[in-house]
């Protein structure tokens, strides 16, 4: 088996493998190892040691989002999360461009905060064309849980389940505000009240694309304002619920929880 050494220990190549690249020619000032984390490169691992705590996992994470300060279009960043509970407690995670996350199965890495009103997942105008994939993101705001705030212009999500089931007063799995999201092989669950599984907010012209999801908003599967457009194909809709809003949907192919075909909206 072949090893890369530092002065921080050696790490078996196998490992690595989890980071579906292949690493060739690595020298030992490529490999940068902390408690909590390895780099290699501009591919950062985050993973929780044996014991340690969610909050400190939580800890973990954001201090390697604000490590990376040189994220650009031509020196893009992948952090690359183990198994385990990220628990921000009530910050909130701040997206970046040009730096995706990427965690090791929606249920096998949560993310988790109780930051009332702006996200456990905050995508700012600064943070557009950015990507979450493979983990799960909690809110548990007494108020507004919101799980996913995004003002970044797009944001995309692949394999992401999102919960947010414990304000009083809302509970909104992707708030998006004047701004357009591509969601693929996810779901969302919302309870009431005001359990809206998407909810578009703004005056400007975005586009919301959804496709093999799940939308189990409580109270409504999408609020969808007049300056949205949202396509809904292949999805599990709980129809149940009433899709509010003056903005446009364009569906095919979606069903509802009896596998029957679901009208949308």
């Amino acid at each position: 088996m072949n090893y890369i050494r530092s002065g921080f220990g050696v790490i078996a190549l196998s490992v690595l493998c989890i980071l579906s690249v292949l690493i060739s020619d690595v020298s030992a000032n490529d490999l940068i190892l902390t408690p909590n984390n390895a780099s290699i490169g501009n591919i950062v691992v985050v993973s929780p040691r044996a014991g340690s705590s969610a909050t400190a996992n939580g800890t973990a994470l954001l201090n390697t989002l604000a490590m990376i300060v040189d994220a650009s279009a031509s020196n893009k960043y992948l952090i690359k999360l183990g198994p385990g509970t990220f628990n921000l407690g009530a910050s909130m995670l701040s997206m970046k461009q040009y730096v995706d996350i990427e965690g090791s199965g929606k249920e096998l890495t949560v993310i988790t905060s109780s930051s009332d009103g702006t996200g456990t997942v905050h995508a700012g105008s600064t943070a557009s064309r950015c990507t979450l994939r493979n983990l799960g993101i909690n809110n548990t705001a007494a108020t507004y849980a919101y799980a996913v705030y995004n003002n970044a212009g797009l944001l995309f999500l692949d394999n992401v389940a999102i919960d947010a089931r414990y304000g009083a007063s809302y509970n909104i799995g992707i708030f998006n505000d004047n701004s357009s999201l591509d969601m693929r092989n996810s779901g969302i669950v919302t309870l009431t009240p005001n359990g809206w599984a998407i909810y578009n907010s703004g005056t400007q012209y975005n586009n919301n694309q959804i496709f093999n999801s799940v939308l189990a908003g409580n109270d409504s599967q999408v609020y969808n304002s007049a300056g949205y457009g949202v396509d809904i194909a292949f999805t599990k809709l709980n129809t149940t619920s009433t899709n509010f809003g003056a903005g446009v949907f364009r569906c095919f192919q979606n069903y509802n929880i009896s596998f029957a075909p679901a009208t949308c909206p």
